[in-house]
């Protein structure tokens, strides 16, 4: 006679044999401000490759008019003339991996700087009639790795193959730079993404700064309450990876965004003034829309 437990797991039904710890990653807000906010779910276009599919519906905000220009070369391999370094790889573990034969491989490539812009724009309007005009600057430095070399060794034989062959690009760091005005009030947000640290984000209302956070994810159970307790948050990865940020006017939150994944959410402090709030959601859609045209 087969065990309760073999049936209940034969059968899908877990209840009585096995207990299963269910949850999902998210950003982590603090309590008071996260039971209080007003959320907005934003919901990541699936198709990415018009302007008009980024324009949402955010239920009291709506995203229109947004526009973007594909990356340009600022500086290319060619203008950049002389390499700025050269690298050499050792490929001979690969081979070994990919092959399973013993062959010594080593390519050197010259590296050249190259630099990329980009712009994108949109507006967000809110029931009040409140209308912000975001532009915002991306630029992108990175190098250009040409291979100039390959020599290989393989049972006593070596061969030097000279001329440039493979060629790919490696992404050193971001910096996006946008103008939000609504009516009279200009606002400034600046992110900056390098490939071994973590990101930075800042806020300022003209000559007044918000305090930013980068905020981390942790594990919470389902189903989720706000203000329910995590598990320990997890690192901030270095590189492109966001995973949300906070704004804060120095004493309290008055705004956050969850800005990667399934996940995209807008959160808002109830007591906003209306320009204020419109802001905000710029800057919060600003930061998701970088990351969805980046892949994310």
């Amino acid at each position: 006679m087969k065990s309760p437990c073999l049936i209940g797991l034969a059968a899908l039904s877990l209840t009585s044999c096995v207990t299963l710890s269910l949850g999902y990653q998210r950003v982590v807000l603090p309590g008071e401000f996260e039971t209080s906010a007003r959320v907005i779910a934003v919901e990541a276009p699936t198709r990415r490759y018009k302007p008009e599919f980024f324009n949402l519906d955010l239920g009291d905000y709506r995203i229109e008019a947004v526009d973007y220009r594909a990356p340009r070369d600022v500086v290319t391999a060619e203008q950049a003339g002389e390499p700025v370094s050269e690298v050499t790889v050792d490929n001979t573990g690969w081979n070994l991996l990919l092959a399973g034969a013993f062959v010594g491989e080593w390519v050197t490539y010259a590296q050249y700087r190259s630099e990329h812009e980009s712009t994108r724009r949109f507006e967000t309007v809110g029931l009040d009639g409140q209308r912000a005009r975001t532009a915002c600057v991306v630029n992108s430095v990175g190098l250009e790795n040409e291979e100039v070399a390959r020599t290989a060794v393989s049972l006593g034989d070596s061969t030097d193959r000279g001329g440039r062959v493979i060629h790919y690009g490696e992404w050193l760091a971001t910096r996006m730079l946008c103008t939000i005005r609504n009516g009279e009030e200009t606002w400034l947000l600046q992110l900056v993404q390098r490939a071994d640290d973590i990101p930075e984000v800042s806020l300022a209302k003209g000559s007044l700064p918000f305090k930013t956070d980068v905020l981390p994810e942790a594990f919470v159970a389902t189903p989720y309450t706000a203000g329910q307790a995590a598990t320990e948050p997890d690192a901030v990865p270095v590189g492109e990876l966001l995973p949300g940020v906070g704004f804060s006017d120095g004493q309290r939150m008055r705004a956050a965004a969850a800005l990667y994944g399934g996940n995209t959410t807008l959160w808002l402090a109830p007591d906003l003034d209306p320009a204020e709030a419109v802001a905000l959601v710029a800057s919060g859609y600003a930061l998701m829309l970088h990351g969805w045209l980046n892949g994310g």
